[in-house]
């Protein structure tokens, strides 16, 4: 009833959009959720406009998020503005959507990276900006990390120094950006798929020679390069160094090159610095070729050296509850004589899935029943650039690979809203190399301890009926929402897993 009371305050979006954004600054130190000065969910409801203050609209025009606001005191009734409160860290914050909104007056470009989200689980504090929507732009950032997650939107500021951009396939509206992000203060490793490398390095090297005389030696001429084949994992390690993946482009001794990294799924990178970050690379499913990405954490965890060893370890940390002591002493007795070792292990934070079908999480149900010849999603007629299954073994080892991760942003393009069925939603979906939400619900519902953030949603949807659609269907039954669903649209954020979105 509440979700329902909610839907029905919602109002038409306006058709006003805030411009692209431009260039990165330093990581970000503000809290997220339980740190920092949020306010509660009521007042957050009840409070005027985040962007106009109830104004109605300032001397640039009407306000954007409110849909026919007249100033404060005026004869007019005001209607409600068309945003609902939105957990994220700056919308909570009075302090930080003040000076955003000013940021915005400014540089309207900086309004792709309002919303700030922090990502669940344990490790280092995670924080998630950006912006997505399907043929438009997606650019996302972990602030912290200082990694891009495509390449569709510039940073806020043209003072950058990003660790790494992770490209997941060479569309414009992935990578129309990516000439200003490394136009930067830092030296990112650019990861993009082998299939797209030359294609998108001449991208960004024919953008900027339009601004001043190339000093390569094949100035003003098509320079590809011949990056060597993709290289594996030692087994001893937790992933490649830069410079084994990696290649330069040819600079002037003045000037250094950047570094392009072409990568197939399956591949593991190990990022610079004290961090200690790793990446790492699975299939994605799209009409051209595409990876996905699992950002991980290194750390030191307690292993025993025999099999024998561990299963001793693990029953003393299932005894830690009752006989803490007694258990405790039994650990580091253990560790004192050489049966359990400390060992650096990567794990995985979050999972970034853009472009893709269902694929992604494993065979579609015909290949599982032993049907390949079924699959809708090698069928000329109905997926034209699609391509049948991965091998059942692969496909749910990277499926297992995916949904280890906290968190997974994932492309959620189609639903059975605007107009469209639910039927009509998942054959647009397979024909366009997408997915669809109710593709996508199963593999939700079917894992409730990760967090799915839904991007990339269709153009053809506003944000009002993205909204209603989710908030819309009623409380505990087959077809409501998950609560481990997080919509990221441009008119805040709508946190399932929060109690204030129930």
């Amino acid at each position: 009833a509440k979700r329902r009371a909610q839907a029905a305050a919602v109002r038409p979006q306006s058709p006003r959009r805030v411009a692209s954004g431009a260039g990165m600054g330093a990581a970000s130190k503000m809290g997220g959720r339980g740190a920092g000065p949020e306010a509660p969910a009521g007042k957050v409801e009840g409070a005027a406009c985040i962007c106009c203050a109830g104004r109605g609209g300032d001397e640039f025009g009407d306000c954007p998020l409110c849909e026919g606001c007249t100033v404060a005191g005026g004869d007019a009734p005001q209607p409600e503005p068309c945003w609902t409160a939105c957990p994220c860290i700056t919308c909570t914050a009075p302090a930080s959507a003040t000076k955003q909104s000013s940021a915005e007056l400014e540089n309207p470009q900086s309004g792709f990276w309002r919303h700030r989200w922090r990502l669940p689980g344990a490790g280092a504090s995670w924080t998630l900006s950006g912006h997505s929507r399907a043929l438009e732009r997606t650019g996302f950032c972990i602030e912290e990390a200082r990694i891009f997650l495509d390449a569709g939107v510039g940073w806020r500021n043209p003072t950058s120094t990003p660790l790494a951009i992770l490209v997941t396939h060479g569309h414009i509206d992935h990578v129309n950006a990516l000439p200003l992000l490394l136009r930067c203060n830092g030296d990112p490793a650019v990861f993009v798929p082998r299939e797209h490398l030359n294609g998108v390095r001449e991208m960004c090297r024919m953008t900027w020679a339009v601004k001043r005389k190339d000093g390569s030696e094949a100035a003003g001429r098509r320079a590809d390069l011949e990056p060597a084949p993709v290289a594996d994992a030692r087994p001893e390690s937790l992933g490649c160094p830069l410079q084994e993946l990696g290649v330069r482009d040819p600079a002037p001794q003045d000037v250094r090159g950047r570094l392009w990294v072409p990568v197939e799924p399956g591949c593991s990178a190990l990022l610079p610095g004290k961090q200690g970050l790793v990446v790492r690379t699975v299939e994605c499913f799209h009409t051209v070729a595409d990876v996905g990405y699992i950002v991980c954490e290194t750390r030191k965890t307690l292993r025993g050296k025999t099999p024998e060893a561990q299963a001793e370890l693990d029953a003393l940390y299932a005894r830690l509850g009752a006989d803490k002591r007694a258990a405790g002493q039994a650990i580091g007795a253990m560790r004192k004589s050489g049966a359990a070792v400390d060992v650096e292990e990567a794990v995985p934070r979050l999972a970034f899935l853009c472009d893709t079908t269902a694929q992604v999480f494993g065979p579609c149900a015909d290949c599982r029943a032993g049907r390949p010849e079924a699959c809708a999603f090698g069928d000329r007629a109905r997926a034209p650039h699609g391509r049948r299954c991965a091998a059942a073994e692969a496909a749910e080892a990277q499926a297992a690979a995916i949904l280890a991760c906290p968190t997974v942003v994932v492309e959620c393009s189609f639903l059975a809203a605007g107009g469209m069925t639910e039927e009509q939603s998942e054959a647009e979906a397979t024909l366009r190399g997408h997915l669809s939400w109710s593709q996508l619900r199963p593999v939700v519902v079917a894992n409730p301890r990760t967090t799915f953030v839904l991007v990339h949603f269709s153009e053809r949807y506003s944000d009002r009926q993205i909204r209603e659609h989710f908030l819309a269907q009623p409380g505990a039954d087959a077809e409501s929402t998950p609560n481990n669903v997080v919509l990221w649209l441009d008119s805040g954020v709508l946190d399932f897993t929060s109690p204030a979105a129930e």
